[in-house]
């Protein structure tokens, strides 16, 4: 039951611009043991399922319940949800932080958090570009690859913790179209309808295709590097995660302005006291399982 709900929650992160699944997996105290079962589907798949099954099950339930529900929650009350996740997002600084050797520090950790924190300023606001919105009607070969490639490293960047996948596909044009088609094909299937599943099949394949090569592919890297003990990796992850709440409530404020600028305006002092609450709520919600998770540590020693 865990590990189904750890997938949920990862399923879910996924689907949100600003945030990552691979943050998610950090603040369950599941990253390093997740993507090495995943680095391990190539050359071990039977091994590779029998570890990761069950966060499959939850992913999945995660990706469609995220679907119906934290894009809508997203455009109505984008800064409370916002909220929720930086105060995931500090909450997991200082566990990241215990991580680190600091008497150690060498000149490639600090170059290492640096351009971390460079890369994540470039992702949060590359959307000056303003790349179009594109359309996802009739299939074409030229079209498929842009997909299977742009999947491959949006998928890519979600095993890694503060760099999000949904951004990149924001950043191209491609996340709107595509949860539009999830949301539509998801709501027929559950009127048993297969018309829209049919008719977006090619999309979804190619969608699942890139997912996996992304995954898989970026899971092997950082599994390798963990298992040489590299702490430049964890000063990467914490460059990310210093700069993850200024995307995440970047993306907040875009969508503040398209959808409830009235609203907020007439109750700003509600709505910024909801948003303190979620953000002590995030906060404690992964103070709370570091804590539980410590104690599951302790207790296994003990044995």
């Amino acid at each position: 039951m865990k590990k189904i709900v750890y997938g949920f929650l990862f399923g879910i992160s996924c689907l949100i611009p600003g945030f990552s699944g691979g943050t998610m997996l950090l603040i369950l105290g599941i990253y390093e043991s997740f993507t090495s079962s995943l680095s391990k589907l190539l050359q071990k798949p039977k091994e590779a399922f029998g570890e990761l099954w069950l966060y499959g099950i939850g992913a999945s339930i995660g990706i469609v319940v995220g679907t119906f529900t934290i894009a809508n929650s997203l455009q109505y009350f984008p800064f409370i949800i916002a909220s929720f996740f930086v105060g995931l997002v500090l909450a997991t600084i200082p566990i990241t932080l215990r991580k680190i050797n600091i008497a150690k520090m060498k000149i490639i950790d600090i170059l290492s958090y640096l351009v971390a924190i460079f890369i994540s300023m470039i992702l949060t606001f590359s959307d000056d570009f303003n790349i179009s919105y594109i359309q996802l009607k009739t299939p074409s070969i030229s079209l498929m690859i842009y997909i299977l490639i742009l999947t491959a490293i949006a998928s890519a960047t979600m095993v890694i913790p503060a760099a999000s996948g949904m951004t990149i596909l924001l950043i191209f044009g491609m996340y709107e179209p595509l949860m539009l088609i999830f949301d539509q094909v998801f709501k027929d299937i559950l009127k048993l309808n297969f018309i829209s599943l049919r008719n977006n099949l090619w999309i979804l394949l190619t969608f699942i295709i890139g997912a996996i090569i992304g995954v898989v592919g970026i899971s092997k890297i950082i599994s390798n590097l963990f298992k040489k003990n590299v702490f430049f990796i964890w000063y990467f992850i914490l460059g990310l995660l210093v700069v993850s709440p200024i995307t995440i409530y970047k993306a907040a404020y875009e969508k503040q302005l398209l959808y409830m600028n009235n609203f907020i305006s007439k109750h700003f002092f509600g709505h910024l006291v909801l948003c303190i609450i979620f953000l002590i709520l995030g906060i404690f919600l992964i103070t709370f399982l570091n804590y539980l998770q410590k104690k599951h540590k302790t207790k296994n020693k003990d044995k």
